[in-house]
C-alpha cells in the first residue's frame, strides 16, 4: 500500500479539475505507477511484482476516484488497456497451441501421427 498511497500523493497535487492537461497527467501517473511498483518489487525487495502491483492498485482504487479529474477517461483508459492485455495474452495462447498441435501432428521417419481424441483431453 505504499506505492498506492504515494501515487494517492501525486494524483492529489495535480487534481485541478479546471485545468485538462492534469487529467492526462493523472492518467499518465497511474500507468507509471504499475510499472515502478512491478520493477521495483521485482528488483530492488526481491518479492512479487505482480502482487506489489495488485496491492498498489487497491489502494489507488479505495481512495483515488475524488481525485481524479475525470474519472469516466480514467476507466476508458484502463478498460482499453485491459482489452489489448487480454487480446495479446489469448493470441499467444493461441499461437503457442497451434504450434504444440502442428508439431505433435506432423510426420517424423515416413510415419504420420494423427491427432486422436484423447489428445484434446489433455
Amino acid at each position: 500500500f505504499i506505492f498506492g498511497n504515494l501515487s494517492l500523493y501525486w494524483l492529489a497535487h495535480v487534481s485541478d479539475r479546471l485545468k485538462e492537461s492534469h487529467g492526462i497527467i493523472q492518467i499518465s501517473l497511474t500507468i507509471a505507477t504499475g510499472y515502478l511498483v512491478f520493477f521495483t518489487c521485482e528488483e530492488v525487495l526481491e518479492v512479487s511484482g505482480v502482487l506489489g502491483v495488485l496491492y498498489a492498485g487497491i489502494g489507488v482504487a479505495k481512495s483515488g476516484w475524488p481525485l481524479f479529474n475525470s474519472a469516466g477517461g480514467m476507466e476508458e483508459v484502463w478498460h482499453t488497456v485491459e482489452f489489448y492485455g487480454n487480446t495479446l495474452l489469448f493470441m499467444l495462447a493461441g499461437t503457442i497451441t497451434g504450434k504444440l498441435v502442428a508439431v505433435h501432428a506432423s510426420c517424423h521417419d515416413d510415419t504420420c501421427s494423427n491427432i486422436e481424441a484423447q489428445d484434446y483431453a489433455w
